[in-house]
């Protein structure tokens, strides 16, 4: 796991505001994340993102405490109480406690805007923070004005942090229902394309979710060209699913001209498929960096394609042991393992993957690995039960590719790699790089399939 990273002048961290009211717990977890970001708009201040204050805040401690594990300047915290209508606030500095800020007031949440306005202005008086021009548009840059929408977008973006299916579905609901209350809320179609691109992790087919995201981030384009999110998506959409590397290059780019401190995975997977590793590597430690706590295995998807089996096991067992019930997780610590020989230990965690999963995770590594292992009457039983799983849920024919490969049939193995381009999940980064296609490459079939594909050579 990489540690958070070393105090910068004045660096802040918000944790999630508490709140009185059951239900309303996205409310003090959004209010924080939007102060964060917004406040990050600012190159004077280095603030911490969410997600790292929900990971130190589950222990329990204080905030001062808190502060010091995440080695920053100052943490501000509070509490909401939308019943008696008040919030207090406090800000406080790591080193000796010391408060800069301790207010309660009444507050009237009927103007969210004007409570984040406010709380931004708060926090850079009490540490002496001016802003130019160009920082103040950043800092009170919003994408709607409609209050409603607003707030329905933020409790969308909570659920869709949630990572379950009934959540996710939630979120979309929610999204919609911002969008309809204003059409032209840019940065809500941005948010319905990543939420329908997250139906994936639930065996949701490409066929059923790509349009859906695709659409709603082209008109997010087409509603403001300057929303960073929506570059981000349509990069991603353009190198996942298209395999348009240049146009994904430009998208990420471009969202990185109009938030320079936007890191990308999704960027650092590009970089490694346009053969440049170290860039590739850079950009993935700046992502794992920005988001220490995050769920995905992008920086050990990452050492797992170039090989650094080592470093993607040391990194998976720090993520597993904040994370225990991810099975992309254990699928991913289960290739490395058996990478490095170490079988049995493979087999055990691509099991974990699939119990955790439903099968949507695991269940195309342990056929191969079974078929490495010799043992080939288990592989032709993933083999069928991946058809039957299909039957519900989406498997890609890739999970059936690399047990044909182990079993040397490649002639089938070829097929199924074929469909999955087809059906719009093959991975561009699994095809140049995963070791298990190794004795695939050398065929003159697999390499005219690269080129004629638009693989990078």
């Amino acid at each position: 796991m990489v540690s958070p990273p070393a105090t910068a002048a004045n660096s802040v961290a918000i944790l999630p505001f508490k709140t009185s009211v059951p239900g309303e717990e996205y409310l003090g977890v959004e209010i924080a994340d939007t102060l964060a970001n917004r406040l990050s708009n600012g190159t004077k201040l280095s603030v911490s993102p969410i997600t790292a204050a929900l990971h130190y805040e589950r222990m329990n401690q204080d905030p001062r405490t808190i502060g010091s594990l995440m080695k920053v300047d100052y943490v501000l915290y509070g509490e909401i109480d939308r019943t008696r209508q008040q919030m207090s606030t406090r800000l406080i500095r790591v080193q000796d406690g010391v408060a800069l800020l301790d207010e309660r007031y009444d507050e009237k949440f009927d103007d969210i805007f004007r409570l984040e306005d406010s709380l931004c202005a708060k926090v850079l008086n009490s540490l002496l923070v001016t802003l130019d021009h160009e920082e103040k548009q950043g800092v009170q840059k919003r994408y709607t004005e409609n209050q409603q929408a607003y707030e329905t977008f933020l409790k969308a973006h909570f659920f869709m942090g949630k990572a379950t299916r009934p959540d996710t579905d939630r979120s979309i609901e929610l999204f919609q229902q911002a969008i309809a209350l204003d059409p032209k809320y840019a940065m809500a179609y941005a948010g319905l394309s990543d939420v329908y691109m997250r139906l994936r992790l639930f065996g949701v087919a490409p066929a059923d979710f790509l349009p859906k995201s695709r659409a709603a981030v082209m008109k997010a384009l087409e509603l403001d060209d300057t929303v960073p999110y929506a570059h981000s998506m349509l990069g991603r959409i353009a190198y996942q699913y298209d395999w348009d590397f240049s146009r994904a290059e430009r998208e990420f780019k471009r969202a990185r001209e109009l938030d320079p401190k936007l890191t990308h995975a999704w960027f650092g997977a590009l970089l490694l498929i346009l053969n440049r590793p170290n860039e590739a590597e850079a950009e993935q430690l700046a992502f794992e960096q920005f988001l220490p706590f995050n769920q995905t295995a992008n920086l050990a998807q990452h050492f797992y394609f170039t090989g650094q089996y080592d470093r993607a096991v040391d990194n998976l067992n720090g993520k597993i042991a904040a994370s225990p019930n991810t099975g992309s997780l254990h699928e991913w610590l289960g290739l490395a393992y058996e990478q490095q020989g170490r079988s049995q230990q493979a087999i055990d965690e691509f099991q974990k993957a699939i119990s955790l999963s439903n099968g949507v995770d695991g269940l195309g590594s342990l056929g191969h690995v079974y078929a490495m292992s010799g043992k080939t009457e288990e592989a032709q039983k993933i083999l069928q039960k991946i058809d039957e799983m299909n039957k519900g849920l989406y498997v890609s024919p890739y999970q059936k590719a690399v047990i044909y490969a182990a079993l040397g049939k490649t002639n089938q193995a070829l097929a199924e790699i074929g469909n999955a381009y087809n059906q719009r999940s093959l991975s561009p980064t699994a095809l140049r790089f995963d070791p298990r296609l190794n004795e695939l490459r050398p065929d003159p079939r697999f390499q005219d399939f690269l080129r004629r594909s638009g693989m990078p050579l």
